[in-house]
């Protein structure tokens, strides 16, 4: 179906320029300007629950709002859903553009505080909503799940041989028996995807975030570790300054969790989800899969040696 039709279905009209979003690995997003304002169209990926979005868009939506925190508020179609379907099946939805900035590591100490006092806002605000959110990609943060999937590619006919690298693969069988349980910190209300790009900063503060269908029962030390993996630039880390700053951020913000508390947490969880993600990147690699895209020949086996093979500072 063609822009201008998809967007005429969210009465949007007087198309004067598209153009594609870079980066995300799920949805396939176009930037759409018309005579009325700047939007975002987005086709969803064919195995994400519509219902289960629209049930969270539902909880979150009231309490942002009570709060004036930013996050894209979808438009409403022809039929009076959020989500029109295609000519071939796949759902869309479109929302209005989100003014702000999206910052890029790294982040000025001081960017780096009003980071955490951000991540804290919206945890506080996640909390109030009326009931719990339905997880849309179940098992995200599963290590264990990750695992068990990379061990099929392992044993399956699509796993390319000349890709394997033996030293790698005993690193995470080595990792994979010291992996501690991650059950208990999963009590809370979070984002689920907390990386720069998903932040949204106005002078210097944090006023919203991008892209939550990822929101989620879990950690909120896995939400602050995977910011804290955005801002390290390098692959290792996290450097000591950029968590403190961050981490003393999100505590004086919280007041429900002391800065000596995280720093003693989030170190651990930063390590679990850096492995995790070059687990996912590994095999991806190896068994020629589409999860993350190939940005030129042998990224995603540059990206996962970088986040297994890291020197702790």
């Amino acid at each position: 179906m063609p822009i201008e039709e998809l967007c005429a279905e969210f009465d949007i009209h007087g198309i004067v320029r598209t153009r594609t979003a870079e980066g995300g690995h799920i949805n396939v997003t176009r930037i759409i300007d018309a005579e009325s304002g700047r939007y975002v169209l987005q086709r969803l990926h064919p195995k994400m629950d519509v219902s289960k979005l629209a049930r969270n868009y539902s909880l979150y939506s009231g309490v942002c709002d009570r709060h004036g925190w930013l996050y894209p508020v979808w438009l409403a179609g022809r039929e009076g859903s959020c989500f029109v379907r295609d000519s071939e099946g796949f759902f869309w939805r479109m929302y209005p553009f989100l003014e702000g900035e999206i910052r890029e590591a790294p982040l000025s100490g001081k960017l780096l505080y009003s980071c955490g006092q951000g991540l804290a806002v919206m945890h506080a605000i996640f909390a109030e909503m009326p009931a719990e959110p339905e997880a849309v990609y179940p098992g995200l943060h599963d290590t264990a799940k990750y695992y068990r999937e990379y061990r099929q590619i392992l044993d399956g006919e699509e796993v390319c041989g000349e890709l394997r690298d033996a030293g790698l693969e005993e690193l995470i069988e080595k990792r994979m028996e010291k992996l501690p349980d991650a059950t208990a910190e999963k009590c809370s209300v979070v984002h689920g995807d907390t990386k720069l790009s998903n932040i949204l900063f106005r002078n210097g503060k944090v006023a919203g975030c991008l892209d939550l269908d990822t929101i989620m029962k879990g950690s909120i030390c896995e939400d602050i570790a995977d910011c804290l993996r955005s801002c390290c630039v390098r692959g290792a880390g996290p450097e000591a300054a950029v968590s403190e700053c961050l981490i003393a951020g999100y505590a004086d913000a919280s007041g429900q969790i002391t800065e000596a508390e995280l720093k003693e947490r989030v170190p651990a969880v930063f390590d679990r989800i850096c492995f995790e993600l070059g687990l996912r990147y590994y095999a991806d690699a190896i068994s020629g899969g589409k999860r993350f895209g190939e940005r030129y020949p042998g990224y995603r086996m540059e990206r996962a040696r970088q986040l297994l093979i890291r020197e702790r500072r």
